[in-house]
């Protein structure tokens, strides 16, 4: 006989509709944490003259050799996209129109975005600047970066032939 009550919403067990809100506030903790990180970026390096519309989603893959960004611009052209990567710094900016209208046009329902984007992201490591490339198909931007070696620490183990004993301290 089953000992765990269901009689919460959708029948689940209490304990797994605890386990699906404790995902679901992780999911968005580390939204916020992550767009926190983003909006701190333009706070500290404001421009006036390029508010942001729209902030596209990112996949950030690591595979062995590489770090893979994939983002969502769909109907951006690429000539209207531009990427920078300064230090682990990744910079996605584009301009767009969803639509162009006539003067006698008149818009009932307007829900796709339009205008200026950009994407700040502090990359997880290091990466080799000079490596970056990026391709955009159906709607997606794909930039890959090859990881960066530089920067890792290793710890080389030092050998001798004889010890030396350690100075000892003496007040004679």
């Amino acid at each position: 006989m089953n000992s765990q009550k269901t009689d919460r919403p959708g029948g689940q067990p209490f304990s797994q509709v605890l386990h699906r809100l404790r995902e679901e506030l992780d999911r968005l903790g580390e939204m916020a944490w992550s767009r926190g990180e983003e909006m701190w970026g333009q706070i500290r390096h404001p421009q006036a003259d390029a508010p942001i519309d729209w902030t596209p989603e990112v996949d950030l893959v690591e595979t062995e050799e590489a770090l893979v960004v994939f983002v969502n611009l769909p109907g951006i052209p690429v000539e209207k996209t531009d990427v920078q990567l300064v230090g682990n710094v990744l910079e996605i900016t584009a301009e767009f129109d969803s639509l162009t209208l006539l003067p006698t046009d008149r818009v009932h329902r307007r829900e796709r975005p339009t205008g200026k984007l950009r994407r700040t992201l502090t990359l997880p490591f290091s990466v080799d600047i000079k490596s970056a490339r990026a391709h955009a198909e159906h709607g997606v931007l794909k930039i890959e970066m090859k990881k960066s070696y530089v920067a890792q620490t290793h710890k080389v183990p030092v050998v001798g032939t004889e010890t030396t004993p350690a100075p000892q301290n003496s007040l004679m």
